[in-house]
C-alpha cells in the first residue's frame, strides 16, 4: 500500500522585504518518510510538478506538506503547510482526493505571516503502478530522500541514509506490489496494514483473484533489488569493477569532477562537536581519517577497545555521482550496555583536493531502542586560516614552517629627547633570524609585515623577540623590551593566531608595553612527520626506536599539557634526588625533556626544553646512588625556571641542576639522552661527526615498550594477615634500618640490603629509599628491588601506615609494572603486647603484558609467602632478645 503524492505548483507565496521573490521548494513528510522538491528560484509562483510515492504502515498518519524558502546562509523559512490525515483520503471516492488547491497555514500563531498562500496538489492511496506512472513513475520517499535536485543539501539538514530515487518499472511480479512498513511487535500497524489490504483486494466476482498477501511483507528496497537485478545489474556491475581498480586519489578526482562548483554543506542540526586547527594539509588529513592504506581506523579500535571491524573499499556508484563505503564493528561493551555490533555507511559529499565533507550514518540496532535512531555525523576538512599580504619573501624547503605576521605595537617606551623612538623588532628561531623595518618617531608602530622561516627539520620550541629603538647604523641599540614564544604551552596552535603579547624588561613593564602578532605553524610533511622524525633520531643516536600508539601519545601530552604534535620518544623510570629521593619516570621527545611521579597521591612534575641544557655529567656509582650512576643536567643561566621545584640546586651562576640516578637501563638512559640533547643543540657538522662517532648498528626495544605511564593509582588487595606476640615499637623495628632490619631480610634472601635514614617530607609522614638484591633462592633469575617506602602513624596513634612503591630489574616481565605494597601495623587493644599485622598489594602496570591475570596471581602468592617469611623470621630474631 501507498500514497501517492503529486506535488504540482504554489502561488500567492508571501514576498520577502529584499526584492519582493522567493526561491521556494516543498517538502512532504508520512510518518518518518521525508521527500523534498527542487528549489525554483525568485519566483512567487513555483511550478514543480513532482511526485512521491510513500509507504503506509498506520491510518493514524497524517501527510504534512511545507514550503519553504531556501537561505544560503540561515536556516530556511517556513512559509506555510498543509496537514491531510489519511483517513480523509481513504473515505474519498475512489481513495483520491483528486487535484485541488489547498490554502497554506502559518506555522504557529505566533507567525506574522497570515496570508500564505496556495498549493496544488493530487493525494491518492494506490495498490498497482498505473499506466501514468510508466512514463513518470513515482520516486519512493524514505526518512531522508531528496529530490534529484538537492540530496546533499537534505542529507546536511537531517537525513539518515543516502538513498537514491528509483524508478519502479511496470514489470515488477504482482506479489512486490503490496508493500509495508517492517512488522513492529510494540504497535498495531499490522492489522491496518492487513485492512487495507483486503479493500485494495476486493475485485468484482468475475474478475482474477488477487495474489495472497505474503507471509513476509516487502520494503520498496525490495523492489529496488529485484528491479536493479534486472534492469541495472550490468552498469552496477561496472561500476564496482571499475571502483576495483582505482586508487583512493583516482576515485575522489573521479568523484570531484562530478561534483565541481559544489559548496561545502551546511553543519547538521545537533551542532559542532569538534572544531580544530591541525599542522597538516586537508588533503593529507582526508587520506589519514579515510584512506584504504591508512591504519587511523586500526589504532582507533586498539584504544577503543572495538574488535570485528571490517572496511569495504570505496566506491563509486550511479555513474560515478555516489563515492561511499560501509565500515563495521562490534563495540566495546560498557558498564550499562553489552557489546553492540555498529555500521557506519560513509558518503563523500565533496572532495575537490582543498577541502573535503564525509557524511556518516551510524546504526546500531542492538542497542536499547537502537532501531528508532540512527546518528549522523558530518566531517569536514577545510584549510586553516590564512595570512593576508605578500612581504615578497617565501620561505623555503619541506618541513616545519614558522609564519609571523607584526601588526602593531602600543605603548613602547621612549628612549629620545622628543619623547618618542624609533622602533624595530628581531625574532629569533631555531637560530635563524628575521628583522623588521624601523618605525621612526613614534610609540605606537604600526608595522603590518610578513615574515616566512625556511623550513626547519625540528620542530621549533622557542621563538624569541626583541624590540629595539634604531639611534644610527654604528651607534649601540638601546632595548626597548623582549619577549618569548614557547611553542609548547599551546595545546592549540591557533591561540596563536591573533595573540597580544607583553613585553619584558625594565622600560617596557614600566610603560606595559605589547606586540601584537599573528604566529602560524604548519608541517608540510603531513602525516609522515613522526616516521620521519624518528628514522632522523635513529641516524643521530645510531639506535632503532620504535613508534610509540597514539594512545601512549596522548597520554603522554595530557601529562605536560603538551600540543597535540609532540610526541614521546622513549621513557625511563629513574630517581629524582633533591633533599630525598623521589621515584619516577623521565620521558623524551623532540622538544622537552620530562619527569612526572605520582606517589601516595603526591604528584611531581615538570619539563624543560633541550635548548636549555648548557650541560650533562656522568657522576660514577657510589654507595649514596645504590651502585647505579648518576646523571646531573644543568641548565642555561636563568633557564627553565617553571621546572625550579624539581632542581637539587641552583649554583652561584643562576644555573638550575638537576640530578637522576638509580636507571633500570641507565646505559640506555644515558645514550638516548645525550645523543637527543647534542641533536638538537649542535650545528648540522657537528650533527653529521655525532653520527659518525656512534655509528653502532644494534637496535634496542624502547625499554619500556608501549608505556601506559603509570599515572593511574593502584588497585590494593590483602594477601596477609596475623597477629604477632609483641608490641609494635618492636614491630617496626624491620624498618628502622638498623641490625635487626639487615639481619631478617638477608636471611629471607635479600642480599646486599642497603637503606637510607627516613626523613620528613611532611608533617608525621617520612621517607626513605631500599635497595637490594635477590638470592637464587628467592628468584630462579636473580634480580634486584628499588623500593620507596613512605611511614605516618595511624589516625588512632595507636600503629603505623607503611607504604612502598618497588621497581623491579633483571626479573622476567619486571619492567612491565611497579609494585605497591601497604602494611597496617597496629597495636592490639584486646591483648596486652600483641599486634596484629595487614598486608594489601597493588599492581600498576607501565607497559602492555600478556597474561596479567596469571602475572597478578604469581605475585600475590609470592608477595604472601615472602611476608610469612619475614615475619616469622622478625618473630625469631625478636623473643629470644627479651
Amino acid at each position: 500500500m501507498r500514497l501517492v503524492v503529486r506535488v504540482i505548483e504554489a502561488r500567492g507565496l508571501p514576498p520577502t522585504d529584499a526584492d519582493g521573490t522567493r526561491d521556494p521548494y516543498a517538502k512532504a513528510q508520512l510518518g518518518k518518510q521525508r521527500a523534498k522538491t527542487k528549489v525554483m528560484r525568485k519566483t512567487l509562483c513555483p511550478a514543480w510538478d513532482e511526485e512521491f510515492a510513500f509507504r503506509v504502515g498506520d491510518l493514524r498518519d497524517n501527510l504534512l506538506v511545507s514550503v519553504f524558502h531556501e537561505d544560503r546562509y540561515f536556516a530556511a523559512d517556513v512559509l506555510g503547510q498543509v496537514k491531510l490525515p489519511l483517513t480523509a483520503v481513504l473515505d474519498a471516492d475512489n481513495r483520491t482526493l483528486g487535484t485541488q488547491w489547498y490554502q497554506l497555514q502559518p506555522k504557529s500563531k505566533k507567525s506574522k505571516l497570515k496570508d500564505c498562500g496556495e498549493i496544488r496538489l493530487n493525494v491518492s492511496l494506490a495498490q498497482n503502478y498505473s499506466e501514468e506512472e510508466t512514463t513518470a513513475p513515482a520516486h519512493w520517499a524514505s526518512d531522508d530522500l531528496a529530490s534529484n535536485s538537492d540530496k546533499s543539501t537534505e542529507l546536511v539538514k537531517g537525513s539518515s541514509l543516502l538513498n537514491v530515487p528509483i524508478e519502479v518499472s511496470t514489470a515488477v511480479p504482482e506479489i512486490y506490489e503490496i508493500e509495508a512498513a517492517e512488522e513492529d511487535k510494540s504497535n498495531a500497524a499490522p492489522s491496518f496494514v492487513n485492512k487495507l489490504y483486503q479493500m485494495f483486494n476486493s475485485k468484482p466476482k468475475d474478475t482474477e483473484a488477487s495474489a495472497p498477501l505474503p507471509s513476509k511483507l516487502n520494503d520498496p528496497s525490495d523492489i529496488a533489488e529485484e528491479t536493479l537485478s534486472t534492469s541495472s545489474e550490468a552498469p552496477e556491475k561496472q561500476d564496482h569493477d571499475v571502483s576495483a581498480t582505482m586508487t583512493f586519489d583516482e576515485l575522489l578526482k573521479a568523484f570531484g569532477s562530478q561534483h565541481e562548483g559544489k559548496e561545502m554543506p551546511e553543519n547538521l542540526s545537533g551542532g559542532v562537536v569538534l572544531d580544530q586547527v591541525y599542522a597538516v594539509a586537508p588533503s593529507d588529513l582526508n587520506t589519514l581519517l579515510f584512506s584504504p592504506s591508512s591504519d587511523f581506523l586500526q589504532s582507533l579500535a586498539e584504544i577503543q577497545g572495538t574488535t570485528g571491524l571490517e572496511i569495504q573499499q570505496w566506491r563509486l556508484e550511479n555513474d560515478g555521482e555516489i563515492l561511499r563505503r560501509v565500515v563495521s564493528y562490534t563495540k566495546a561493551p560498557t558498564k550499562l550496555v553489552k557489546a553492540v555490533k555498529a555500521t557506519e555507511d560513509m558518503t563523500y559529499l565533496k572532495a575537490d583536493g582543498e577541502m573535503f565533507a564525509v557524511f556518516a550514518d551510524v546504526s546500531t540496532p542492538e542497542v536499547p531502542f537502537g532501531n528508532t535512531f540512527r546518528v549522523e555525523v558530518l566531517t569536514c576538512i577545510m584549510p586553516g586560516p590564512e595570512l593576508r599580504g605578500d612581504h615578497g619573501v617565501k620561505a623555503q624547503g619541506d618541513g616545519w614552517l614558522l609564519t609571523v605576521a607584526l601588526m602593531e605595537g602600543t605603548n613602547l617606551a621612549a628612549t629620545k629627547s622628543s619623547g618618542y623612538s624609533d622602533p624595530y623588532v628581531v625574532f629569533t628561531c631555531n637560530g635563524k633570524t628575521k628583522t623588521s623595518s624601523i618605525n621612526f618617531h613614534t610609540l605606537d608602530p604600526q608595522w603590518n609585515e610578513i615574515f616566512e622561516f625556511d623550513a626547519m627539520e625540528d620542530p621549533p620550541s622557542v621563538m624569541k623577540i626583541h624590540v629595539y629603538d634604531f639611534d644610527g647604523p654604528f651607534d649601540e641599540v638601546a632595548s626597548l623590551g623582549h619577549a618569548e614564544v614557547n611553542f609548547l604551552k599551546y595545546n592549540n596552535i591557533s591561540e596563536l593566531a591573533d595573540i597580544w603579547i607583553p613585553l619584558k624588561g625594565k622600560l617596557a613593564q614600566a610603560c606595559q608595553s605589547k606586540l601584537h602578532l599573528r604566529i602560524f605553524l604548519n608541517n608540510t610533511r603531513g602525516t609522515e612527520v613522526v616516521k620521519d622524525y624518528l628514522d632522523k633520531v635513529e641516524k643521530e643516536v645510531g639506535k632503532k626506536i620504535a613508534m610509540r600508539s597514539p594512545h601512549t601519545n596522548l597520554a603522554f601530552q595530557k601529562i605536560f599539557s603538551l600540543p597535540p604534535e609532540e610526541f614521546l620518544i622513549n621513557d625511563f623510570t629513574c630517581h629524582l634526588k633533591r633533599k630525598m629521593l623521589t621515584q619516577g619516570r623521565i620521558f623524551l621527545s623532540p622538544r622537552i625533556f620530562g619527569f612526572y611521579t605520582n606517589l601516595f597521591g603526591h604528584k611531581t612534575k615538570f619539563f624543560f626544553l633541550w635548548e636549555d641544557i648548557e650541560d650533562i655529567l656522568l657522576v660514577p656509582a657510589t654507595l649514596s646512588s645504590m651502585g647505579s650512576p648518576s646523571l646531573v643536567i644543568i641548565l642555561r643561566k636563568d633557564r627553565g625556571m617553571d621546572a625550579k621545584h624539581g632542581a637539587k640546586q641552583l649554583d652561584s651562576q643562576g644555573r638550575l641542576k638537576f640530578h637522576f640516578q638509580s636507571f633500570v637501563s641507565f646505559n640506555v638512559a644515558h645514550k638516548t639522552i645525550t645523543a637527543l640533547w647534542k641533536a638538537r643543540s649542535l650545528t648540522p657538522e657537528q650533527k653529521v661527526q655525532l653520527v659518525e662517532e656512534e655509528s653502532e648498528t644494534e637496535d634496542f626495544q624502547n625499554e619500556e615498550g608501549e608505556s601506559l605511564l603509570g599515572i593511574e593509582d593502584a588497585k590494593m588487595s590483602g594477601v596477609f594477615s596475623c597477629t604477632k606476640p609483641f608490641d609494635v615499637s618492636t614491630l617496626m623495628g624491620i624498618f628502622e634500618g638498623g641490625p635487626l632490619e639487615c639481619r631478617v631480610m638477608e636471611k629471607v634472601g635479600c642480599m646486599d640490603y642497603s637503606v637510607t635514614a627516613w626523613e620528613p617530607v611532611r608533617a608525621d609522614i617520612y621517607q626513605r629509599q631500599v635497595h637490594y638484591k635477590f638470592d637464587k633462592k628467592s628468584a630462579r633469575h636473580g634480580g634486584e628491588a628499588m623500593s620507596t617506602q613512605q611511614k605516618s602513624p595511624l589516625s588512632n596513634k595507636n600503629g603505623w601506615l607503611v607504604e612502598e612503591v618497588m621497581t623491579l630489574e633483571g626479573i622476567p616481565v619486571g619492567e612491565c609494572f611497579n609494585l605497591h605494597i601497604r602494611y597496617q601495623l597496629e597495636s592490639n587493644a584486646s591483648k596486652h603486647k600483641t599486634c596484629t599485622i595487614q598486608v594489601f598489594i597493588g599492581i600498576v602496570w607501565l607497559k602492555s603484558c600478556k597474561n596479567r591475570k596469571k602475572i597478578t596471581q604469581d605475585v600475590a602468592t609470592s608477595a604472601s609467602s615472602r611476608l610469612k617469611k619475614i615475619f616469622n623470621q622478625l618473630e625469631k630474631e625478636s623473643i629470644p632478645a627479651k
